[in-house]
């Protein structure tokens, strides 16, 4: 019999037992079972690592649920989390479906942090250790924060790896994925479309806000990892 797994990413500036507790305690009530790591953009860790490595440290976690006995793995995440699963899925982490809950951390949109990136990439040549006070946006809200550059630049350089466009038409195999969004939340440019093909993709609009999208979706998530049919999670 197979055994099922989740890793589940939360949000920018939130934590493993916020907004996506609820929706890991559901998931762990069917069965699976669920790691909620707690990730570099929480407050606690103050991006302590680049994006790549950010990456590498979900790699990680996705592979000790291989080891636990996990031969089915959902990756899934929360905003800034939802990138990350995308981007991670892009870069060879193994996931056998994807679970994208309101994707959010666009740095192709963000004009301040496009028209910095070539400054914190001169600093960062200068300096690399060098910390900068620098922005971190999240939704309508902007903080400045102490960055690292080279951490800076890795997360919101606009032709860098956390542009969902480019993770989309990178990622293969294909696999099922399932696009959560609220109503204030939906992309005009649906980067949905450039995902690779899959029968059981599905994309969805929910009528909730952005923090309680996590909670809102606990029962269309049960229902679309039922219809997973083994054979549909493998890579």
């Amino acid at each position: 019999m197979s055994r099922r797994g989740a890793v589940l990413l939360h949000g920018k500036w939130d934590g493993p037992d916020g907004a996506i507790a609820p929706l890991a305690e559901a998931l762990a009530g069917c069965g699976l079972t669920v790691r909620r790591p707690h990730c570099c953009w929480s407050a606690r860790r103050h991006y302590d690592v680049r994006f790549d490595q950010a990456i590498a440290e979900i790699g990680g976690e996705t592979k000790a649920l291989r080891a636990q006995g996990c031969d089915q793995v959902l990756l899934g995440g929360h905003s800034l989390g939802a990138n990350a699963v995308l981007a991670a899925a892009a870069h060879g982490v193994a996931a056998d479906a994807l679970l994208l809950l309101a994707p959010a951390h666009r740095p192709e949109r963000l004009h301040a942090a496009g028209m910095t990136a070539a400054a914190i990439a001169r600093a960062r040549a200068a300096d690399p250790t060098c910390r900068m006070r620098l922005p971190d946006f999240n939704r309508a809200q902007r903080r400045l924060l102490r960055f690292r550059a080279e951490v800076w630049l890795s997360f919101f350089d606009p032709a860098g790896a956390a542009v969902m466009p480019r993770s989309a038409r990178r990622l293969r195999p294909a696999r099922p994925v399932l696009w959560l969004d609220t109503t204030v939340d939906a992309d005009a440019d649906d980067v949905f479309d450039l995902l690779p093909p899959h029968p059981q993709n599905r994309r969805m609009t929910l009528d909730c806000g952005h923090a309680d999208i996590p909670s809102a979706a606990i029962d269309e998530s049960r229902r679309w990892l039922d219809s997973l049919e083994p054979p549909r999670w493998t890579t």
